[in-house]
């Protein structure tokens, strides 16, 4: 009887292969002043030869060829290392988690100031530019070369190492933000001021299948569709191209099927001081 009860009682040789299952997530802290520094001497050395003014020029000498100088949708705005990691650092300290892994994704990124900086300051997945223009897009081919050769080889083996891609196509076309779509968080990233209301509902259908939890980061406008999209805080953040105003940056997080539309706030909360 006791050896049939050994055999019983025995752990089949499945369950002892099978292996422990793997630690939760740990949340990603708010960067401190030390880890800015660091990483945003980086970006600067990414982009030392190419101030706004060149990128702004090359969006406008190719409006001027294509005659849509005038389209709301290309006017060029581009953000930098600081307007980013602010960002993430509110969503971090104030409304994350927000885990390691998933995608960072910009909608119109020039020559890929904001998918760098996001690439610098949280370990993604993957970080994904998507641009319309073939002179910004060239300039961005460039730049990522040089990031991803020279300037990482010689990069701190604690700074984070995702997939970068600036892609030259439509984020709300073909083969846009909506074929990044997984169960991983997703933060998506808009510097939106002169969209039109046509190109926000586009973002807005082509960010359908993102998961819960997901961030919509907008500029100036926030998101049309409310019910799927909650907006978390509106914070006047200074932008290169803002002559020190605050532009008013909205951070949206996606609800729960079941969630109720929730309207933004009465008033725009400001943002905490960059430690």
């Amino acid at each position: 009887w006791l050896k049939w009860w050994i055999r019983r009682n025995r752990p089949s040789r499945t369950a002892m292969a099978e292996a422990p299952p793997p630690p939760p997530p740990v949340p990603e802290p708010a960067l401190d002043g030390e880890a800015m520094a660091a990483r945003k001497t980086i970006w600067d050395q990414v982009f030392k030869e190419t101030p706004g003014r060149i990128s702004k020029q090359l969006s406008v000498d190719e409006r001027t060829e294509t005659q849509k100088l005038d389209d709301p949708n290309l006017i060029y705005g581009e953000v930098d290392f600081d307007v980013v990691v602010q960002i993430l650092n509110i969503i971090r300290s104030d409304y994350g988690p927000l885990f390691p892994g998933g995608t960072f994704i910009d909608v119109g990124s020039g020559v890929g100031k904001a998918v760098v900086a996001a690439s610098l300051a949280h370990p993604f997945t993957k970080c994904v530019g998507f641009e319309v223009l073939e002179k910004l897009s060239t300039k961005a081919g460039e730049i990522l070369t040089k990031f991803t050769g020279e300037v990482r080889d010689a990069m701190d083996a604690a700074i984070p190492r995702p997939e970068v891609l600036l892609n030259k196509g439509d984020a709300v076309g073909e083969g846009g933000m909506a074929s990044l779509v997984s169960e991983e968080q997703t933060i998506i990233f808009a510097v939106s001021t002169c969209y039109d209301d046509k190109f926000m509902k586009a973002i807005v259908e082509q960010s359908a299948g993102f998961p819960p939890d997901s961030f919509l980061i907008t500029f100036t406008k926030q998101c049309p569709d409310l019910k799927t999209w909650k907006t978390l805080m509106a914070v006047p953040i200074v932008c290169p191209w803002s002559d020190g105003e605050g532009v008013t940056v909205f951070i949206h997080k996606k609800n729960p099927a079941a969630e109720a539309s929730v309207p933004y706030p009465d008033e725009v909360v400001q943002a905490p001081p960059a430690p």
